[in-house]
């Protein structure tokens, strides 16, 4: 069996954004550093869509969701990232690599 080449990205409420075109999402890890974390994933190229994926963490709390087993969430028309919250991070795992604003 042959593993994909993964993509790691870290995105911040600074450093928002990602991919147009088709992507498939394996990883979502969320940290809450300094104040709640609250994660939007929207299949989109903007975020004009509903939130597909939607993540909440509590101040000092961390979260994993791992899709990897499922073969992956995929996104048709892009993925939009929105973070938000002091100190949040979200690092995400995709087969195509992610790009930040």
């Amino acid at each position: 069996m042959t593993l994909p080449v993964l993509h790691k990205q870290k995105h911040t409420a600074t450093k928002e954004e990602s991919v147009a075109g088709q992507v498939v999402i394996y990883k979502v890890e969320v940290h809450a550093n300094g104040g709640n974390a609250d994660i939007e994933l929207t299949d989109a190229v903007t975020d004009t869509g509903g939130d597909d994926l939607m993540y909440s963490k509590v101040n000092g709390t961390d979260g994993s969701w791992d899709y990897t087993n499922l073969g992956g969430v995929i996104f048709n028309t892009g993925l939009t990232v929105v973070v938000t919250g002091t100190g949040a991070t979200v690092f995400i795992w995709t087969d195509v690599a992610q790009l930040t604003a």
